[in-house]
């Protein structure tokens, strides 16, 4: 531990102590102790990225279960493999974002630029991380059922796992402006590979050319209530700083000194 704090002090020489900055106010010195704390404890967190990414499309729906009704959003892009989405906008002060499919899955709060990265074993256990499940058919007949979400006909398919009957609510492609098909087909499939816990809606085929609106089920309902495609959810991702699990100050000297003695190596093969 005495060379990690050695190493650290090392990393920190461009930061003025308090005890040299004599001249400075009492308040100054106040001030200046949480953020060189801040800036130490920055050592052991990363970048969220790069510069900013603006995610322009997003979907936004309800899920009624149990009784309680609540509403998220999905931000997404054309542009990139990223996705962050509110799972309650009601509780808006964090969001989750995942750089792609294989990424691990991150709590953000912006308010303080900060995020924590979600273990291996969490996200087992939350089941983002499974074997491969079989996928599930939805099958109608003749006489499917027909419903009416946001003024569109939908028709009902059906499935039934674990001695309950689900049903998928699906529209045609004429019930969706061209420019809008995959917005809804691309919002809907994230959100569905996100419900880990619920295998009807995670793994359920959705045939090509059929856009889902709805899911339900004894005591659940999803609807989708809106989308669109020019919004401005940015987020400057070199601002936000990432609690990794197992980086802490011990790691960050070890990369130090190994990035030292790899530029050393380097101005040696130079020299020769």
């Amino acid at each position: 531990m005495r060379n990690s704090i050695f190493i650290l002090l090392a990393l920190c020489l461009s930061i003025p102590t308090i005890a040299q900055d004599t001249t400075k106010t009492e308040t100054t010195t106040r001030k200046r102790v949480p953020n060189l704390t801040e800036e130490i404890a920055n050592l052991t967190r990363t970048p969220l990225g790069e510069g900013d990414l603006r995610l322009e499309l997003w979907i936004q729906y309800t899920v009624e279960e149990r009784g309680r009704t609540r509403s998220g959003r999905i931000y997404f892009s054309d542009e990139s493999t990223a996705i962050a989405w509110i799972d309650d906008l009601a509780r808006p002060k964090s969001f989750f974002f995942r750089a792609s499919p294989t990424e691990p899955i991150i709590t953000v709060i912006p308010s303080i630029n900060q995020g924590t990265q979600l273990t291996e074993s969490m996200m087992k256990a939350m089941g983002f991380i499974s074997d491969s499940s079989e996928q599930v058919k939805y099958s109608s007949g003749e006489d499917a059922a027909i419903s009416q979400i946001l003024g569109r006909e939908c028709l009902g398919a059906s499935c039934e796992s674990d001695g309950k009957v689900w049903t998928m609510w699906t529209c045609g492609k004429s019930e969706i402006k061209r420019e809008e098909r995959g917005t809804v087909s691309r919002g809907v499939e994230i959100w569905a590979l996100n419900q880990t816990t619920i295998n009807p809606i995670k793994s359920a085929i959705i045939e090509e050319g059929a856009f889902v609106l709805g899911f339900d089920s004894e005591g659940y309902e999803f609807r989708v209530l809106d989308w669109g495609f020019e919004g401005d959810f940015v987020i400057a991702l070199d601002n936000i700083m990432v609690n990794v699990p197992g980086r802490d100050l011990n790691q960050v000297a070890k990369e130090y000194v190994e990035e030292l003695e790899r530029k050393k190596e380097e101005e040696g093969q130079k020299e020769d």
